[in-house]
């Protein structure tokens, strides 16, 4: 099992790293068959999407010298993904907000029947404005939140404590067990088809040509066949 976590703070040492790098050595130390990769976007230095659609054209992002396609692949070929994000102003980070355009997290249904975890680390407010942004994230990329994990961040206090340590455990605990579905869970099923079919591939079919990165992609990993969308 291939998991990624996706650190979307820009510090690099800061509340939600931490919580982050607890999943990840929770995850290496209890379960030696997965490959567990840690991103911390800040790490990157992204360019903003140019909203050129030559990925949509070609499959490959027109900006070449920023790794972004190397990132892309790593969330293409993972089983499972674990976002994290500090709630700025009461939603995600702009990291995350350019790294879902960048990787074409929605056209592409990158997240495809993949289970997920959302966690965002707050102070005062906006904890569940930046779950829920998250969560929509996953579910309009294909994917689908098996838990979901607001902490927050008190002055002088550890967001590691015993309590928060006990909350990350309980959710591995159940994330790890989804990983082995042989099928997410019906409404995710519903909704996912419900994206594909009445938005996203009657739109692309108006220009396959100008659209056949994307159309590719999904006849590569067997979202949608080549017949269904009505291609020789």
């Amino acid at each position: 099992m291939n998991i990624v976590i996706i650190n979307g703070s820009m510090g690099k040492n800061d509340a939600t790293f931490r919580v982050l790098e607890y999943f990840y050595h929770q995850l290496g130390e209890n379960y030696s068959n997965m490959d567990i990769k840690f991103i911390g976007l800040a790490d990157y230095n992204f360019e903003y999407c140019l909203n050129c659609r030559e990925c949509y054209k070609t499959g490959v992002c027109a900006i070449k010298d920023d790794r972004i396609e190397e990132v892309h692949a790593i969330l293409k070929n993972s089983d499972g993904i674990i976002y994290g994000s500090t709630a700025n102003m009461g939603g995600i980070s702009g990291l995350l907000y350019n790294f879902q355009q960048r990787t074409r997290t929605t056209a592409e249904q990158l997240l495809y029947h993949k289970p997920c975890i959302v966690t965002a680390v707050y102070e005062n407010f906006g904890g569940m404005a930046a779950i829920n942004e998250l969560k929509r994230m996953v579910i309009n990329g294909g994917g689908y939140v098996v838990r979901s994990l607001p902490i927050k961040e008190f002055p002088n206090q550890d967001p590691l404590d015993e309590r928060n340590k006990g909350r990350i455990e309980n959710t591995i605990e159940h994330y790890v067990r989804n990983l082995f579905r042989i099928k997410p869970p019906l409404p995710s099923r519903v909704y996912t088809a419900l994206m594909i079919h009445l938005f996203l591939k009657p739109y692309l079919l108006k220009n396959p040509d100008m659209n056949r990165g994307i159309l590719s992609s999904w006849i590569e990993r067997n979202i949608i066949g080549r017949k269904r969308l009505g291609l020789n």
